[in-house]
């Protein structure tokens, strides 16, 4: 063997025992850690590859999840964050031409908060004709019961649906007219010196002598149903707080 050929031999003879010194000058922990690390990235290496050799719509959900991820709230105290590349579906107006517009489209003059508050009983007294209009249409309504015998009984329970409704309403209305008529008296009563007592009496004073008064006009026969129906009322109440038992 010549002279030239010996010389690479021994180059490499010398390298590898260089790295052999340096191998050994190492520590154990030092090479168990960077073998762990060697591991862990030939993982990952295959992870990536098994992704990349997915179908399209995995990637896809990725991309969609990371992108949520991102618009996520860090707390859920936070405010909601939106991307300002992404357009406006519609440009809001200033608030105050929106709430102006919206309260003066459909907004009836009779009830407006300008001409100061609504007062009931001027309002009640200023539409008073229609409870003849109502008690006209009671009049036609039985006209009809009593002379159209040819109606099937799904229009005649319609009918008398109907005037059990218009009548229990016109009803209300006569007895809210009627307190305010005694409770109007009183004061008047009350300021003149013909009685004697608070000008503003309390709910139950109210209802006191709004019954008096009620028994006053009422006839003999009215004051005995009133009082029957009152009593059946009372009955009715004690039973539902007796136990089961002793209710008979």
């Amino acid at each position: 063997m010549s002279a030239r050929a010996r010389r690479p031999q021994q180059k490499k003879l010398s390298r590898a025992d260089s790295d052999d010194e340096d191998y050994s000058s190492i520590s154990f922990g030092a090479l168990s850690k960077a073998q762990d690390e060697l591991l862990n990235q030939s993982d990952d290496s295959d992870d990536s590859e098994s992704d990349s050799d997915g179908p399209p719509e995995e990637s896809g959900s990725r991309f969609r999840n990371s992108k949520h991820a991102k618009n996520k709230r860090r707390n859920k105290h936070a405010p909601a964050e939106a991307s300002s590349k992404k357009p406006v579906s519609w440009i809001r107006g200033p608030a105050a031409e929106t709430s102006q517009k919206s309260s003066s489209l459909y907004q009836d003059i009779r009830f407006d908060t300008a001409f100061g508050k609504a007062d009931l009983q001027k309002t009640r007294k200023n539409y008073a004709f229609l409870n003849e209009y109502r008690e006209s249409e009671v009049r036609d309504m039985r006209d009809q019961l009593q002379h159209h015998p040819g109606l099937n009984d799904r229009n005649k329970q319609d009918l008398r649906r109907q005037i059990q409704q218009t009548e229990s309403r016109l009803r209300t209305f006569k007895d809210r007219d009627f307190e305010t008529h005694v409770l109007q008296d009183y004061k008047k009563k009350v300021k003149s010196g013909e009685v004697k007592g608070p000008l503003h009496l309390k709910r139950s004073d109210q209802r006191k002598l709004i019954l008096s008064e009620k028994f006053k006009v009422m006839k003999s026969k009215e004051v005995n149903k009133a009082l029957e129906r009152k009593r059946k009322r009372n009955t009715a109440k004690e039973r539902k707080l007796m136990p089961d038992e002793r209710r008979s």
